[in-house]
């Protein structure tokens, strides 16, 4: 999509330099991703009270995330607007915290990404050096190798940044459910020694293709709104 554009019959605006000529196909796919944002933000029952934009100096609350949270995680059936020790508020705190994070944490992933180009280039020349040894491969291939081992550097340099210091919700952890689960099963195994739970431990998966998370629709249509813009 990237390589390709829809080419208008006449240009926009005249100038010399060639461009309003075309619009590509990635930006289309952004202009289609953003309205149907807007689209389901508006039909949607439970964030239509909420900014379809947020302001991003503000702080997110737990009502305000952009990927959609299980219930019994973000907020609670009992929570209440007033009440600190409630689910939702204790929920509106962390996001705070989190909050507050994210300038250390855009600051070491813009380290990491300066530092895997660096390794980037230091996996070319072991290729090189593999090349020379009589391993076979073409420039093709050599090239490619390259590219991929530099994305595994970026890519597992800022999930471990992201896990340590901005702990998003996608990320490995107990659930507030899971939690009450396990206090009910150890109280009725005090009762009842026979008693078996339905599961063990249940964590909040970290990357995952559950419809009811759609994370990766959020990241694919981010990613075509930022070609756009």
């Amino acid at each position: 999509m990237t390589q390709h554009s829809f080419v208008f019959p006449i240009q926009l605006f005249p100038n010399p330099y060639g461009r309003f000529q075309s619009i590509g196909y990635d930006s289309l796919a952004g202009m289609a991703c953003l309205a149907g944002w807007f689209w389901l933000h508006k039909r949607s029952s439970t964030s239509k009270d909420s900014p379809a934009v947020p302001n991003p100096l503000s702080e997110p609350s737990a009502y305000e995330v952009p990927w959609k949270l299980k219930i019994p995680y973000a907020i609670s059936v009992e929570t209440t607007p007033n009440n600190k020790n409630s689910t939702g508020a204790r929920a509106d705190q962390e996001f705070q915290k989190t909050y507050e994070k994210g300038l250390g944490t855009a600051c070491w992933l813009f380290w990491a990404y300066k530092g895997t180009g660096e390794m980037a280039k230091l996996s070319e020349k072991w290729l090189y050096i593999l090349a020379g040894c009589g391993v076979p491969m073409s420039i093709a291939m050599h090239r490619s190798l390259v590219v991929l081992i530099g994305h595994w550097c970026w890519v597992g340099s800022g999930a471990l940044i992201m896990r340590r210091l901005l702990r998003p919700h996608f990320f490995p952890r107990k659930t507030v459910a899971a939690k009450k689960e396990e206090d009910l099963y150890a109280g009725q195994k005090d009762a009842s020694n026979d008693h078996t739970p339905n599961s063990q431990t249940k964590t909040t998966p970290w990357y995952t293709q559950q419809w009811d998370t759609y994370w990766l629709g959020w990241v694919i249509g981010g990613y075509f709104v930022s070609s756009w813009f």
